[in-house]
């Protein structure tokens, strides 16, 4: 797990409203827990707050979850009272399995579109342009390179077609 990305997320308890609750795998602190807590009337963090205790290696946040017992069997408990969705960034597999082993679902998207591998590529910023060009939707112009000799190949054309102005992104 990326420090940056732990560090954001004790910016997503202000979107949370009172009957919420939010997997998270990082410690919040508590002065800042029970301060949403009252401003948010979401009661006291131990309902909505659940703390990973570890992280799997190689990292996922599901697998994470997975390993937890004791946040599998407060989740379990969710799951069995009914009235919970999950509402992940992106659903993959992991996070249908996640969805199968707690009895909670996932009601963004239609599972077989997970399964078949399309969310994953609408996700894709490659497959998603190729997608596009296939559509006939006009996209941005780019290269992608997956190796260091296709990286200095795509900056040589870009280069020549821009007056030597190249912007790259990882």
């Amino acid at each position: 797990c990326v420090p940056k990305t732990l560090d954001l997320v004790p910016r997503f308890l202000p979107c949370l409203d009172p009957g919420d609750a939010i997997v998270t795998p990082r410690a919040i602190d508590t002065g800042f827990a029970g301060y949403m807590a009252r401003v948010s009337s979401l009661g006291a963090p131990a309902g909505w707050l659940f703390e990973i205790s570890g992280r799997s290696v190689p990292y996922s946040l599901v697998d994470s979850i997975l390993e937890d017992k004791a946040l599998m069997g407060r989740l379990r408990r969710l799951g069995g009272a009914g009235n919970w969705v999950f509402e992940p960034y992106l659903q993959t597999p992991r996070v249908l399995r996640l969805a199968r082993e707690t009895g909670i679902p996932t009601d963004k998207t239609n599972p077989s579109l997970v399964r078949n591998g399309i969310i994953t590529r609408l996700n894709d910023k490659g497959q998603f342009k190729e997608l596009a060009r296939d559509l006939g939707v006009k996209t941005p112009g780019g290269y992608l390179a997956e190796s260091m000799p296709a990286l200095e190949k795509a900056i040589d054309l870009v280069a020549q077609r821009n007056n030597d102005r190249v912007m790259l992104r990882k």
